[in-house]
């Protein structure tokens, strides 16, 4: 510094308090199938330069916290991004705003968001709310072929919806190496093959979310068997939870708890998301008996709370 003098002394006045800038998520791997990030943007705002300097675009990014590595490369803490424009691009796959909004209005709604409940006045609040409540969601990264046009093409990421994520013991403790006895190994395999059948049907509400017709056929029998009726549950996800919770639900209460009285659907209580200062008004759209847990829409933003429990509930006066 001391050779660069006043120049050095000024740049570095100038830039020492700038916004970090990320790369748009190319420094991840292609390959990733089934990867799990935490949102941490989701905004709109407008282009600073190019050929729609001062239009508006959408933006959303996600921290990865699943895979940790791909083969030789680290990939948790880096980011996954996608980006849409709200202005009219001739020549691009999707070149109308209306096409623009309408991917747009798709992603939120993977994202928890009840887009019915959106207008032009609260778009953009939404859009705030959803960063401040920082959901969990699946992604995958893949790339296109070469072409002339695009002769190296860059790894694209794909979002796929909200997601339950609990940070593995492993990341904030240390690893117990000690051998297991055998009868905590057959409890340990007992736990894969349910953990394997929950994610069987997530597997499929999503699929049947998305209009797989097999995956809608396959709910409904798994359904049926069960005792449930399809047409009580606002998506296909939420039916899934609910065989889910039916099939490992247990009858009477250990002594000593609290009975907890189970909310109704379409009930009315207040609930104070994580970060929120405050308790807010939120439909009960969606009961899981097995868990105790609930999901939740904000009847102010539109906004999804999945598997709440029902102890975090407060009733309005």
């Amino acid at each position: 510094m001391a050779a660069l003098g006043k120049k050095g002394q000024s740049a570095l006045a100038a830039h020492k308090n700038d916004e970090t800038r990320f790369s748009i998520g190319g420094d991840l791997p292609e390959g990733i199938d089934g990867g799990i990030a935490q949102l941490v943007e989701c905004k709109f705002d407008t282009y600073k330069k190019g050929t729609n300097e001062g239009e508006y675009y959408f933006l959303a990014a996600g921290v990865v916290k699943e895979p940790s590595m791909v083969g030789t490369i680290p990939c948790r803490g880096l980011r996954t991004q996608i980006m849409e424009p709200v202005c009219d691009t001739p020549g691009r796959s999707r070149e109308t705003v209306d096409e623009h909004f309408e991917w747009i209005l798709n992603e939120l709604r993977k994202l928890g968001v009840e887009t019915s409940a959106i207008d032009g006045d609260s778009i953009e609040s939404v859009a705030k709310a959803l960063k401040e409540e920082q959901p969990h969601f699946r992604f995958r990264t893949w790339k296109g072929e070469s072409s002339v046009d695009f002769p190296n093409p860059r790894v694209q990421h794909t979002w796929n919806g909200s997601c339950e994520y609990s940070e593995p013991e492993e990341y904030n403790e240390v690893v117990d190496e000690t051998e297991e006895e055998p009868e905590e190994e057959a409890e340990e395999e007992e736990s894969e093959a349910t953990e394997e059948e929950e994610n069987t049907l997530q597997s499929l509400g999503e699929e049947a979310d998305s209009g797989d017709e097999d995956a809608i056929l396959q709910l409904t029998n798994r359904a049926e068997e069960a005792g449930f009726d399809p047409n009580e549950y606002e998506t296909w996800a939420d039916l899934a939870e609910a065989i889910e919770d039916g099939s490992t639900e247990e009858d009477g209460e250990e002594d000593g708890e609290e009975e907890i009285i189970a909310p109704e659907k379409g009930s009315v209580y207040g609930y104070r998301p994580p970060k929120s200062k405050k308790d807010i008004d939120c439909e009960v759209t969606a009961v899981f008996a097995g868990k105790q847990t609930c999901n939740l829409k904000n009847l102010d933003s539109g906004l999804s709370y999945k598997q709440v429990a029902w102890n975090k509930l407060v009733d309005i006066e």
